[in-house]
């Protein structure tokens, strides 16, 4: 995919965010471990939906480079860390 670098790079703060959270809020390397794990499977999820169910040319349109679609994926990966940081605080 010939991506703009701002969806890769959301993709990465958007996962850093969860990242963050799980760092300090966990209590041992396991958990950290765990809660990583719980934030990398939510952003392929929400990637997948994305991709498969709400905009399934999502694909041609970042190759065309349409900057809307770039924005929506650019959005969805950073809703995502944000979401998934404020769940992982107990």
């Amino acid at each position: 995919i010939n991506e703009h670098p701002a969806v890769s790079e959301s993709a990465i703060v958007g996962f850093s965010l969860a990242l963050a959270s799980a760092a300090s809020n966990s209590v041992s390397i396991v958990d950290y471990a765990i809660w990583g794990a719980v934030a990398l499977l939510a952003q392929l999820l929400a990637f997948a939906l994305v991709r498969f169910i709400f905009m399934p040319k999502i694909v041609s349109r970042l190759e065309n480079n349409e900057v809307s679609a770039g924005v929506i994926l650019a959005a969805t990966n950073i809703a995502v860390g944000l979401l998934n940081a404020a769940c992982m605080t107990y």
